[in-house]
């Protein structure tokens, strides 16, 4: 039953563990170096 109310005054003394939502940061342009790269030219004509 102590070991319960310790528990308790922990817990109400302890800041909210609530994570504050963020965008998620993607990393869309580094690929692993073993990757093989293919370098693909467009040419637009108007």
């Amino acid at each position: 039953m102590a070991i319960a109310a310790v528990h308790a005054e922990e817990d109400a003394d302890a800041p909210s563990l609530k994570r504050v939502s963020k965008p998620r940061a993607a990393n869309r342009g580094s690929l692993p170096s073993h990757l093989p790269r293919i370098e693909e030219v467009i040419d637009r004509k108007a």
